[in-house]
């Protein structure tokens, strides 16, 4: 009877747990379907959120795309307007009208400003249409005689002095590097060109103007080789290691001009005024100067004037410091309160010259012809009780 009751017991127990395993089991499936559902149901919510970010995207890349291609068209568009002037303003320069000529030099210039990549170009149109109508006459250059003053010469004709002053105010850039070619050009009677800048030196604004520093501007380069500026106006002109080689410029005013490591050999200077200019590094030697030549207060220290002709030239207070003067004509010459310190005077013809005040400390005068030349004041005349002066 025992034994039945224990049965029975077992049996309630295992059916018990049976029970409790099934229970289990139906939580745990009831549960995963459950998280089955809200998984799904957060993903959709996520999607539905994200749905106006991706709209946002897909709206910027399609605005940049978009941007991107009316940029294009409008570089392309401009590049046309551009080769349309460009060739509006080239016909203009073959006009046979002085005005429309005019016209087509100045729209180049505008060209040059609103599209600096054309810079080079225009420069070079410009310069090549100085040449065709400033050309010298076929017997070449009349070199007049060192003692004969320059004739007035007459204005520049209205489209070469437009030319020339737009190559002068053209715009620059660090990179340009441009040589001008004017070589043999007939430009008698140049103008108004104060300030004018074949040189186009780069600075940065606020800066001191390099002329008065000393300092080495950058920039484009002009050939002038054989230039004719007979009777031009080039007062605080910036020249900046231009070539004038075998140039005639007699009668031409460059008083406060920068010409700093110019080349002026063979060049013709009679009657030209010259004073307060910087010919600081310059090679001057055998240029052609006139008796009566003013190069009062001009700075040509280091300059080279190796075999020039400078006698009776006017070098009151210039500035000769360490300059090459070997050969040099200075008979008769004024170098009174002149800077001579280191200056190389080999060979040079003193004779004459009026050096009072002059600064000699350091200059080599191996060879040079000193007679009759005055290092000291004259005496003052000395007078009588009556009047009359002593012997």
């Amino acid at each position: 009877m025992q034994s039945g009751v224990v049965r029975r017991l077992h049996r309630s127990v295992r059916r018990q747990a049976a029970a409790r395993r099934r229970r289990r089991v139906n939580v745990l499936g009831d549960g995963s379907a459950s998280g089955s559902t809200a998984g799904r149901h957060r993903w959709a919510g996520l999607a539905v959120n994200a749905l106006p970010g991706l709209a946002a995207v897909i709206a910027v890349i399609f605005t940049w795309f978009s941007v991107g291609q009316a940029t294009e068209e409008l570089r392309i568009s401009q590049e046309g307007q551009i080769t349309a002037r460009y060739n509006a303003a080239v016909t203009n320069l073959g006009s046979g009208s002085a005005d429309v000529r005019v016209g087509g030099i100045y729209a180049l210039e505008r060209i040059m400003r609103d599209s600096p990549r054309d810079n080079a170009t225009g420069l070079s149109v410009l310069a090549a249409y100085v040449r065709a109508h400033a050309r010298l006459p076929a017997g070449g250059l009349q070199r007049p005689a060192p003692t004969v003053a320059a004739p007035p010469a007459e204005p520049l004709a209205v489209d070469l002095q437009a030319a020339v002053t737009v190559l002068a105010n053209r715009p620059v850039s660090e990179e340009d590097r441009t040589i001008l070619q004017l070589r043999y050009v007939r430009l008698r009677g140049l103008a108004d060109m104060g300030d004018l800048d074949l040189a186009r030196e780069v600075r940065a604004p606020g800066l001191p103007d390099a002329r008065r520093q000393g300092s080495a501007p950058s920039g484009v380069r002009a050939n002038l080789t054989g230039v004719d500026l007979t009777g031009s106006d080039l007062r605080e002109a910036q020249l900046y290691k231009a070539t004038f080689s075998r140039a005639l410029l007699p009668g031409a005013d460059l008083r406060g001009a920068y010409l700093a490591e110019t080349v002026f050999v063979g060049a013709v200077l009679t009657g030209a005024v010259l004073q307060d200019a910087n010919f600081r590094g310059a090679d001057l030697s055998a240029p052609s100067f006139g008796r009566r030549d003013g190069l009062q207060r001009a700075d040509l220290r280091r300059a080279d004037l190796s075999d020039a002709k400078l006698a009776g030239t006017n070098l009151r207070h210039a500035n000769l410091s360490k300059a090459i003067a070997e050969n040099t004509d200075f008979s008769g010459a004024d170098l009174s309160g002149a800077d001579l310190r280191g200056a190389y005077l080999k060979n040079a013809d003193l004779r004459g010259a009026n050096l009072v005040g002059a600064q000699l400390h350091g200059a080599n005068l191996t060879g040079a012809k000193l007679e009759g030349a005055r290092m000291e004041p004259e005496p003052e005349p000395e007078f009588t009780v009556e009047g009359r002066r002593t012997p």
